[in-house]
């Protein structure tokens, strides 16, 4: 039985792998060394995908999700002012906590068209993604939601709203937005999307601070699931070339 250890961290030492392990059959296996070469040029070829992106365009996030779900806020279940469990019924996709004015959670037309949500419209608030037909109990891969951050909202002086973000592993990360006078429409979008999967994001203060002051409005939020990988023309071409070699080696055999 062989039992010497060779480290498989190159395609060269794949090759002598295949060498030793088949020396009893007398001789190597050059298909299987082929072959294994062939995957090796194919996992070197892959893009290594970071894990967590941000996105500024709804296009390039949705671009990255394979089923979503998006809420509008226009279904009739949804009242002016509700509960944060009476919010989070509606749909079922996303739990809503106010963590600045408990409880205040409201959907209501902006500019007298597009129906939205805010906390208040003058607190803060957290989205939980932990129960979602898009996710699991870790989280989801994704989400996304149109939005305007108003600091004037109650008058000068008031927060910018930051992204508090707690991941499938419990690590967190920050994000800043941008901001606009109050007044001016729905007119920014923040989307993440992480390998981690993602528990929740807090609008608020920094660190995940509540707050009932300053102003935030949702829009069209989207979760969802990974879209599924395509495999790039290059690493193709290199698994066919290897799979090529592999059966004139046969042949010639």
């Amino acid at each position: 039985m062989f039992q010497k250890w060779v480290p498989l961290a190159s395609a060269v030492n794949l090759e002598r792998y295949m060498m030793l392990t088949n020396v009893r059959s007398g001789g190597w296996n050059r298909t299987g060394a082929a072959l294994a070469l062939a995957g090796a040029a194919l996992m070197a070829a892959l893009p290594v995908q970071a894990a967590t992106t941000t996105y500024t365009t709804r296009a390039g996030y949705q671009a990255a999700l394979g089923t979503s779900v998006t809420d509008d806020y226009s279904n009739a279940g949804y009242n002016f002012a509700q509960t944060d469990a009476a919010m989070s019924a509606v749909l079922g996709e996303t739990d809503y906590t106010a963590t600045g004015n408990l409880n205040t959670n409201l959907v209501f037309s902006v500019a007298g068209v597009d129906p939205a949500y805010c906390a208040g419209c003058n607190g803060s608030f957290r989205l939980t993604f932990t129960s979602t037909s898009v996710g699991t109990a870790s989280g989801v891969y994704g989400f996304g939601f149109d939005y305007d951050n108003f600091p004037d909202f109650a008058g000068a002086g008031g927060p910018a709203y930051v992204a508090f973000v707690t991941f499938g592993d419990d690590t967190t990360a920050e994000y800043t937005l941008s901001t606009a006078p109050f007044g001016a429409a729905l007119q920014f979008f923040f989307g993440v999307t992480s390998d981690s999967l993602i528990k929740s994001v807090h609008l608020g203060l920094p660190g995940g601070g509540a707050t009932g002051v300053g102003g935030f409005i949702v829009d069209d939020l989207t979760i969802g699931s990974a879209a599924a990988a395509v495999p790039q023309p290059g690493s193709v071409a290199l698994l066919g070339l290897g799979l090529a070699a592999a059966s004139r080696r046969r042949r010639a055999g």
